[in-house]
């Protein structure tokens, strides 16, 4: 018995050693051919230490060839025809694009090789082995062969991975364009998302293409950031017109670049989420709060005004993407809602005050909820507010329109006019009202002759 183990031993360590000097030499370029190889391979399944040591002898020939491979595609070393990557690449974008493809393809040819050399046939298992080849009939175990061509593919690639890895971080490193960088960050995602079909998440292969991309995130977020300091370390005053600030309409057209990119990727739609808020969130957001801070120096309703144009320039222009702007465009028209409904409100002190209502309101109304205190007014103040009023109907619409003069978006004035003008008559009627519920002081309607009626057809 204890002469057959040593026959048994023996006859593995020959079948070992044949097998790693064939290892060293083995020709992908007609894997079909190797059926020794593969045949050896499946015998060394009984003994996994010794498998695993002709692996790594494997992997460690692939990765020389492979990456002298890489090294010729880069440099045109190779054949005279070939186009060098560092040559023919000017292009940051193509350039890291062209390593990937070349990375990809040679991953592929790696798998499509070591599945013809380890996924054996039925008629090749183990069957009519020559005993010239030191192999001999042994038992299958659960051990399958198959089971090591992905991580061995990927090990294959781990000296060419670290000469791309290198030149991909000099590329980010050496560049501050932010549309330049986030084309980067999509092939990168892109390619990540393939790699993990082909190898799986827990490769090497898919954590360095992982890692590069956190770091052409953190690139981009870093220039976008600088972008916006360089911004607010000389933010200018609102000019008159309270127009949109420069700094806007240069963060836009940024935005735009950015989606346009963003759209002809081919990152997966799980992703695309977070790529967009990302987007948002950096070339967006920050400029729309520094618009915030320049209003805060402006009386309103210009504020409210300047607010309003800086939003609608945004809103249009998140209506050019077709993809993830729901939310944020929620956010934008509820922030216009908000600063219309502050402009309604000056709009309609300003009727008040310029028509002599805000006088008859104001009487006694400190605890009246609106109403004016009729025991209080006097005959000379109905008929100072009502010649007041009188001037102040023939223009009220035209001075509305100066009052909202530099409002870009001529559909949302018309709006706050009419709005602010149907405040005003509820105003006017309620003071009527209040005239005439209190008998001591009716007579004091006389004095304010003007109708609810006639007011809303001299505003229009």
């Amino acid at each position: 018995m204890d002469q057959m183990t040593r026959n048994l031993n023996s006859a593995y360590q020959r079948v070992y050693l044949w097998l790693q000097r064939e290892l060293k030499f083995l020709s992908f370029e007609t894997p079909t051919g190797n059926h020794r190889v593969r045949r050896a391979l499946e015998v060394l399944t009984n003994r996994p230490a010794l498998l695993q040591s002709c692996l790594d002898t494997l992997a460690e020939s692939r990765q020389r060839t492979l990456n002298e491979s890489f090294t010729d595609a880069l440099t045109g070393r190779g054949e005279a025809d070939m186009k060098p990557i560092d040559v023919m690449a000017h292009d940051p974008i193509r350039y890291t694009g062209d390593m990937m493809a070349w990375l990809h393809s040679a991953l592929v040819g790696e798998l499509e090789a070591l599945q013809a050399i380890f996924e054996l046939s039925g008629s090749e298992r183990l069957d009519d082995m020559p005993s010239a080849s030191g192999v001999i009939t042994i038992a299958p175990t659960d051990l399958d062969l198959r089971d090591h061509v992905r991580p061995l593919a990927d090990k294959s690639l781990e000296n060419a991975l670290s000469a791309f890895r290198l030149r991909t971080e000099h590329v980010i490193s050496s560049h501050e364009e932010p549309t330049l960088l986030y084309g980067l960050l999509n092939i990168l995602t892109f390619y990540r998302e393939t790699f993990k079909k082909l190898v799986g998440a827990d490769t090497l292969l898919v954590a360095t293409t992982d890692s590069l991309a956190s770091t052409t995130t953190r690139q981009l977020q870093s220039c976008l950031r600088d972008l916006f300091r360089s911004v607010q370390q000389d933010i200018p005053k609102p000019t008159p017109d309270l127009s949109p600030p420069l700094f806007l309409h240069d963060a836009m057209g940024r935005f735009r670049s950015l989606v346009k990119s963003f759209e002809a990727s081919l990152i997966s739609d799980s992703y695309k989420s977070r790529a967009f808020d990302m987007i948002y969130s950096e070339a967006m957001k920050p400029y729309i709060q520094g618009c915030e801070t320049l209003s805060k120096d402006l009386p309103s309703p210009q504020c409210h005004i300047f607010m309003v144009n800086c939003l609608e320039v945004s809103k249009d222009t998140l209506r050019l993407s077709g993809y993830g702007t729901e939310n944020y465009m929620h956010i934008i028209e509820d922030a216009v809602d908000s600063h219309v409904l502050s402009i309604v409100t000056s709009l309609h002190n300003f009727f008040l005050e310029a028509s002599g209502l805000s006088t008859i309101l104001h009487v006694g109304n400190n605890d009246n909820e609106g109403q004016p205190e009729s025991d209080l007014l006097t005959e000379n103040i109905l008929i100072e507010s009502s010649k007041q009023l009188d001037e102040f109907l023939p223009t009220a619409s035209s001075d509305a329109e100066s009052q909202l003069i530099y409002l870009m978006r001529h559909s949302l004035k018309k709006t706050i006019i009419q709005t602010a003008l149907n405040r005003f008559v509820d105003d006017f009627t309620v003071v009527k009202a209040s005239l005439a519920s209190h008998t001591k002081s009716s007579h004091l309607a006389t004095y304010f002759p003007r109708t609810a009626e006639e007011i809303q057809i001299l505003l229009g």
